[in-house]
C-alpha cells in the first residue's frame, strides 16, 4: 500500500539522489515562484498528488511534477534551460519506472504491484509563473495495491 507520505518520500529521496535537481517540494503547483525561493535553489522539482481514485484491490494515484530552471538570460539560455529540465523529466520518470518491488531504500517498501503508467505527457512552459522560470510539466498514474483493509485505519 502506498500513501501520499510515502509518494513525498519517494519524490524527495529522487530528488536528493539526482545530482542536477537542488531542491524539491511538495504542493500546489502554482506556489512555485522565484519570490519564495533563492535562485540557487533551482533547477526544481515540484510534486502534487492532484487526485486519487480508489478501485478494487488498488489505488491509483495523479500525480502533477513540474520541472523548472531560473532563467537570467535570452532566448538561447532558455532554449538551454528548456533542453537540460526535459532531461531532468526523463531522469525522474526513468526513476519511476525502473522502480524495483520489494526495494526499501525510500524508507518503505515497494511492493510487486506498485507501478508508473506509460506513456508521460509533459508540456513546456516559458513565463508560465510572473518570474523567470522555465521548465516542463506533466501528469503521470501510479498504482499501487490498496486492500482495502479497515485494519489498517488509525485509532
Amino acid at each position: 500500500m502506498l500513501s501520499i507520505k510515502d509518494i513525498d518520500k519517494l519524490f524527495a529521496k529522487i530528488a536528493s539522489d539526482h545530482t542536477m535537481i537542488r531542491s524539491y517540494m511538495m504542493g500546489e503547483l502554482s506556489e512555485v515562484d522565484i519570490n519564495k525561493l533563492k535562485h540557487d535553489s533551482y533547477p526544481l522539482l515540484a510534486v502534487d498528488v492532484s487526485n486519487a481514485q480508489i478501485l478494487v484491490g488498488e489505488i491509483q494515484f495523479t500525480i502533477d511534477i513540474l520541472l523548472a530552471d531560473f532563467v537570467e538570460g535570452g532566448e538561447s539560455q532558455t532554449l538551454d534551460q528548456s533542453s537540460s529540465t526535459l532531461l531532468l523529466f526523463q531522469d525522474v520518470v526513468s526513476e519511476l519506472h525502473q522502480m524495483t518491488p520489494g526495494l526499501s531504500g525510500y524508507e518503505f517498501e515497494i511492493s510487486h504491484q506498485t507501478r508508473m503508467q506509460l506513456p508521460v505527457n509533459c508540456t513546456a512552459f516559458t513565463a508560465r509563473f510572473d518570474n523567470n522560470l522555465t521548465g516542463w510539466g506533466g501528469s503521470l498514474i501510479l498504482t499501487a495495491s490498496n486492500e482495502n483493509n479497515a485494519c489498517d485505519i488509525p485509532n
